[in-house]
C-alpha cells in the first residue's frame, strides 16, 4: 500500500505553476467554455499537501455528461468508485512534474464543493490548521488511512460552513 509524504504548498510553487499552465489550456480545449478552478492544497497558501494539483469543472446539469465525455478524450478515469451522477474525476500522473487532477461536479449538486472548502480553508486560519494537522497526523502513513481521516475533517468543515451559512 502506497504512504503518503507531504510537502508546503510553497515548496511545490513553480511545479504547480507549470502544470497549471501545461493543462489549462487542454482542458480549454476538451471543454470549452467552462470555468475552471485551481481547488485542493496547492491553492491554498500555507496548506501541506501530496503533491498533486487539482482543478475543478463545475457545469450545468444539462452539460455534465457531454463535459465528462469530452475529458474522456484527454485523461485517465480517476477514482470510479467515487463517481455519481453529478460527479466524475480525472487525472494525468505522467505529463507534467505532479500528478494533475481533474473533478467534474454539477453546480449546486451535493458534490458541489470544492470551491467552497477551497474558499474557507483560505481565508480561516483555524480551518485551515485543523485541515492540516489531520494530514500532518497521516504523513508517512497508509493512503487508506490519510484519505479516511481527511475526508472525516473535510466532511466536517463543510457541515459547519453549511450551518454558518444558514
Amino acid at each position: 500500500m502506497a504512504h503518503i509524504h507531504l510537502k508546503t504548498m510553497e515548496e511545490l510553487q513553480g511545479q504547480v505553476k507549470l502544470v497549471l499552465t501545461r493543462q489549462m489550456p487542454k482542458l480549454h480545449n476538451l471543454a470549452p467554455g467552462v470555468a475552471v478552478e485551481h481547488v485542493g492544497s496547492t491553492a491554498i497558501p500555507g496548506t501541506v499537501t501530496k503533491g498533486d494539483v487539482d482543478v475543478a469543472l463545475r457545469v450545468p446539469a444539462a452539460n455534465f455528461p457531454q463535459v465528462v465525455g469530452a475529458l474522456h478524450a484527454g485523461y485517465a478515469e480517476a477514482q470510479r468508485e467515487n463517481w455519481t451522477p453529478t460527479f466524475a474525476s480525472f487525472k494525468d500522473d505522467d505529463s507534467g512534474p505532479l500528478p494533475f487532477g481533474v473533478q467534474v461536479m454539477v453546480v449546486g449538486s451535493e458534490d458541489d464543493h470544492l470551491v467552497a472548502l477551497r474558499d474557507l480553508l483560505r481565508r480561516d486560519p483555524a480551518a485551515r490548521a485543523r485541515y492540516n494537522e489531520v494530514k500532518r497526523r497521516n504523513d508517512g502513513r497508509d493512503s487508506a488511512t490519510y484519505w479516511r481521516d481527511k475526508d472525516h475533517v473535510i466532511t466536517d468543515l463543510l457541515q459547519q460552513l453549511q450551518k454558518s451559512s444558514d
